[in-house]
């Protein structure tokens, strides 16, 4: 697959300014893992940044990738990525603010750089709603992340 659906923006604003776009799929790099997406979230930190109010820090650039936090299976890891391998259920969370590519969390594949701590749950995950409040920090995916497994590391 050489192309995927993307929720991206090319200007601060309301929910109106979110588009769906055909984009391709990122290329696997050093210590990176590619995810096939099976969930993300909106959470604060996605709306609080999409509609600008952090532009000081996140910047101008766009096209901008929306959503902070993915879970889903990795399909290739970088050849210097120990604990995780092609098949893996993993959650994670990518910073947007620092990492503003056209494709984050709200995509088909997220490109997880080792900030994004992706780690595999201590049992599948089966893609069930996390055990967070609906009221958790933006960081919500840290919720199920926390007790339920491991960070993973590049060497």
């Amino acid at each position: 697959m050489s192309q995927m659906r993307a929720v991206q923006y090319d200007a601060y604003g309301p929910p109106e300014v979110l588009q769906v776009r055909m984009v391709p799929v990122p290329r696997i790099r050093p210590g990176h893992v590619l995810v096939r997406v099976a969930a993300t979230s909106v959470n604060a930190a996605d709306t609080v940044v999409r509609a600008g109010k952090l532009k000081l820090v996140s910047g101008r650039s766009f096209p901008r990738g929306a959503g902070f936090d993915f879970a889903g299976t990795v399909t290739e890891a970088a050849s210097d990525v120990t604990g995780l391998a092609a098949g893996d259920e993993v959650w994670g969370f990518v910073n947007a603010v620092r990492n503003p590519g056209p494709s984050v969390g709200a995509a088909e594949y997220v490109l997880a750089p080792p900030a994004a701590r992706p780690c595999a749950p201590a049992r599948p995950a089966r893609w069930r709603p996390p055990p967070c409040p609906p009221w958790a920090p933006p960081r919500s995916a840290s919720c199920a992340m926390s007790s339920a497994c491991s960070p993973v590391s590049a060497s």
